[in-house]
């Protein structure tokens, strides 16, 4: 486009980078930073932060801290969405001073958290088993006038899960639908596998049933646990009816993919 005479703007490398981004071609997109910093084109808070969330998802944390320096040496501020995307990125690494630092820096930045924010570090201490901070993470945000959603509850209760706390998990399943939060298929997945740790699989097969009903779909995790559960319980024909469950479903997922009217 300079060849001919245009000159790019920042809309424009935005674009570029933005699209670059949504393709996972990190490198392209930063180089593209450089160049538009070269043509005196001032990056702004829109490009920065689609970096630094790329960066995250990939786990490039180090690139992601160095953007965000960079950022502030050139003025632009922070938002929520840039502390949210690594507050994110390491929460999933398993850096849970790292979140507490970022979440206190954008606190004392003048920058509010919101429950994507919170979602994040409760998903993160409920993967490092703190459920006393994740805990006391919703009641936080519940003071602050912000309402836990589906996500917040699905985190905690496959917290509690893997810690085997299955009276809460249920419990909180009830609290969750009695605020209109409809569990979803990852909430029964995990109920389901915590109920098969303990050997129940009269439990874990009427989940499943429920599942079903409520017109979700289970996924192969979920059917291997199962099935896995049933065959060590001595159910190897209720196990196998399930195998053959599983293979009908993922070929009837596979034929729906491809188009056999001929349009």
């Amino acid at each position: 486009m300079e060849k001919r005479g245009v000159r790019l703007n920042i809309v424009t490398y935005t674009a570029l980078i933005d699209g670059y981004y949504k393709k996972e071609n990190l490198d392209k997109a930063t180089w593209l930073l450089g160049e538009m910093e070269k043509k005196g084109v001032r990056p702004n808070i829109v490009t920065y932060t689609a970096l630094i969330d790329g960066y995250c998802k990939k786990g490039n944390l180090d690139k992601a801290k160095w953007l965000l320096g960079e950022m502030k040496k050139m003025g632009v501020r922070p938002d929520i969405v840039t502390y949210t995307s690594l507050i994110d990125g390491y929460c999933k690494k398993g850096n849970i001073e790292k979140t507490k630092w970022l979440f206190e820096l954008m606190e004392k930045m003048g920058v509010r958290p919101n429950i994507v924010t919170y979602n994040a570090l409760i998903d993160g201490y409920c993967k490092k088993w703190n459920l006393d901070e994740a805990n006391w993470l919703v009641e936080e945000i519940e003071k602050r006038g912000v309402s836990p959603n589906t996500i917040t509850y699905t985190s905690l209760i496959d917290g509690y899960c893997k810690n085997g706390k299955m009276t809460e998990a249920h419990k909180l399943r009830g609290v969750m639908e009695a605020m209109g939060s409809i569990p979803n298929a990852y909430v029964y997945a995990s109920l389901i596998h915590g109920e098969l740790l303990f050997g129940k699989s009269l439990e874990a097969l009427e989940l499943f049933s429920e599942m079903k009903q409520r017109g979700l779909v289970p996924d192969d995790v979920t059917y291997n646990a199962i099935i896995l559960g049933l065959s060590k319980q001595g159910r190897p024909g209720k196990a196998l009816r399930l195998y053959v469950e599983m293979i009908e479903a993922l070929f009837s997922s596979v034929a729906g993919s491809f188009d056999t009217t001929g349009s």
